[in-house]
């Protein structure tokens, strides 16, 4: 009991530390990236709101869980903002599921692709957050008019979070190589494409635009696995 009591009240404490302190104060906190990261996901409006992904809706998922995987409960010192080192994620029920595995930040920074795109700890974070279940999250925040997963709040708009996905998704792509015959796959379910989608402009091109990030995969039985929960779905190439 005592040991609950010390931790409510250092996240108390983490908490006024940011609600009291003047705009000034606040904008130089939240400059730093792990102390922003650490706001959106655990002492925010939605931060232990469930929600499931839609590629597993069996899994239930809070905003600061998934932080704690990436990071791990203690992985950061609140006074600094810096990573502590040699942190192991911390994870709740369930949420070690098939083909995820728990890397530490640490390791993960040390990856020849990590190293070459010079990814700071907080882009690695927030990629890691973004490719497990937080997308649900992130992306509806991207795509007007959709609702964020669950009954997530739309209020946390994780600026900081996403900002860093798309610094470290430009890193990345400076060093990234093309896959064979430039050919990739990606699932849609729920939704389809609308046929003046597949006719060519007079440039020669068709589709559309996400508004959000979209992944894809190199595997086409991926987005079998992906969709396993969906009655209906597409594969684009």
């Amino acid at each position: 009991m005592q040991g609950l009591l010390r931790c409510a009240r250092a996240d108390l404490a983490t908490w006024a530390s940011f609600t009291t302190c003047s705009t000034s104060e606040w904008a130089s906190r939240t400059s730093i990236p792990c102390a922003a990261l650490y706001a959106e996901h655990c002492i925010s409006t939605d931060s232990h709101t469930a929600f499931s992904p839609s590629n597993n809706l069996g899994l239930v998922c809070t905003p600061e869980g998934e932080f704690f995987f990436v990071v791990g409960k203690d992985g950061v010192d609140k006074a600094t903002w810096k990573l502590e080192p040699g942190v192991q994620p911390t994870c709740g029920g369930g949420s070690m599921v098939a083909e995820r595995n728990g890397k530490t930040v640490a390791e993960l920074l040390e990856t020849p692709k990590a190293k070459r795109a010079r990814l700071r700890d907080a882009e690695i974070i927030a990629l890691r957050l973004y490719s497990g279940p937080m997308y649900a999250v992130y992306n509806p925040i991207l795509r007007p008019g959709e609702d964020a997963a669950g009954s997530a709040s739309t209020k946390n708009l994780y600026p900081t979070t996403i900002q860093l996905i798309v610094s470290g998704i430009f890193k990345m792509c400076r060093v990234a190589e093309a896959p064979d015959e430039f050919c990739v796959y990606r699932g849609l379910s729920g939704m389809a494409l609308l046929k003046k989608s597949f006719d060519a402009d007079q440039q020669g091109f068709a589709g559309g635009v996400e508004a959000s990030f979209m992944p894809t995969t190199l595997d086409e039985q991926v987005t079998s696995r992906a969709h396993c929960f969906a009655t209906e779905f597409h594969v684009y190439q």
